[in-house]
């Protein structure tokens, strides 16, 4: 076992900060509904801190069972199965994932129509058109496997969010003492997620399990030949550089109440205030990278449960699901409809990740095993698996 270096640290961080970040983080909704709307400076903290907890601690869960698993484990079905519980049960268990991939599906297509409204004043009809018509040709191709290079943008879409934030805290920091006021004696009032700031982490928290089950369970497997707890740090890393994003996202919209309420994409409308609409710009083309990296997998995963790739049925199912999609966003606005998506599958998340914790326990009390083992049965796969360079 050998521990990762700093250029292999800080790709896997990136994955992991790329892959959980979404359109809900880089458009600033995200941010705006979990810590923002919460009228406490300290409710963005506490949605932050349980957020990247919860998510660290399931995580594990998951990367464990992919590291030392027999046979590769893709969906919450066989991490379950890993851990002693019945296939029936899992199978069952495997809906709630399925659903809350098509609701982030939906969720990304809405953002995208949002976006080029905002900032092109493109209809939201063309909008939702033309990314419809994108995801479903990428996923019946099956070029999936390119979207993966092109979710290398992940780590630069956070950087520039955290700059973003520190400018506008730098510039506007001062309004938050009247924008608290405003929310406190309802003169403003937000969409919210959650019914307080804890609500609001948990909620997120069980989004976040939901979403990164399989890629966790695949990063466990596939970066096995390194110490596992240097695989853990770049978990906390990726996660805790998603959660300070939030949080001072957060304090930043909540510094420019008034003005990140008007808009659909907030982060992108306040680069234009602070006087970098270049930035905006950059970010808008990374967040439209972000919303067909994170779109292609999701109907991708969606279809994939219920049929082999590249079949007829499997086509069919796909361009259902779009077309499907595509009158719900005509109808739902973007921040709303994230709003209920979150929550839902926040609270799916929830139960998976109670139900996973459980079976955790149970599994090293039967083993007798607290600890990682670093030197895990890769004969054992019957795979022609080798360590990378």
């Amino acid at each position: 076992m050998k521990n990762i270096g700093f250029k292999r640290f800080f790709l896997i961080m990136g994955m992991i900060a790329g892959y959980m970040i979404g359109v809900g983080f880089a458009s600033g909704q995200e941010a705006l509904q979990v810590f923002t709307a919460w009228n406490y400076i300290w409710g963005g903290s506490v949605a932050s801190f349980l957020n990247v907890g919860i998510g660290a601690i399931c995580f594990h869960i998951y990367a464990v069972a992919g590291r030392e698993s027999e046979i590769p484990v893709k969906s919450f079905g066989e991490v379950f199965l890993f851990y002693g519980g019945s296939k029936t049960v899992g199978r069952i268990m495997d809906v709630f994932p399925v659903a809350a991939y098509y609701a982030m599906y939906m969720v990304m297509i809405a953002g995208f129509a949002a976006l080029m409204s905002q900032n092109y004043g493109m209809n939201i009809y063309i909008g939702n058109a033309i990314i419809t018509v994108i995801c479903i040709v990428f996923t019946i191709l099956g070029i999936e496997k390119y979207i993966d290079i092109l979710g290398g943008i992940g780590p630069f879409t956070v950087a520039i969010v955290l700059l973003t934030g520190c400018i506008g805290l730098a510039k506007l920091g001062h309004q938050i003492p009247t924008n608290l006021e405003l929310l406190r004696t309802g003169e403003i009032t937000a969409l919210t997620i959650g019914t307080n700031p804890w609500s609001a982490g948990i909620i997120l928290s069980g989004f976040t399990l939901l979403l990164g089950l399989a890629f966790m369970s695949a990063l466990g497997n596939d970066y096995r030949q390194y110490k596992y707890k240097s695989l853990l740090l770049t978990n906390l890393v990726g996660m805790g550089l998603v959660g300070l994003g939030c949080a001072v996202m957060g304090l930043t919209h909540l510094a420019n109440l008034t003005e990140s309420l008007k808009y659909a994409i907030p982060n992108v409308a306040l680069l234009g205030q602070l006087g970098m609409p270049w930035l905006g710009t950059i970010l808008s083309i990374f967040i439209i990278i972000e919303i067909i990296t994170s779109a292609v997998p999701s109907i991708w995963s969606v279809s994939k449960t219920f049929f082999f790739e590249k079949t007829r049925n499997f086509n069919i199912l796909t361009i259902a699901l779009g077309i499907g999609s595509f009158f719900i966003c005509n109808f739902v606005p973007y921040a709303i409809l994230m709003n209920y998506t979150f929550t839902y599958a926040g609270y799916a998340g929830l139960m998976i990740g109670a139900i996973m914790v459980y079976f955790y326990v149970r599994y090293c009390i039967k083993n007798k095993k607290w600890v990682v083992t670093e030197g895990v049965q890769l004969e054992a796969r019957g795979e022609a698996w080798q360590p990378e360079d």
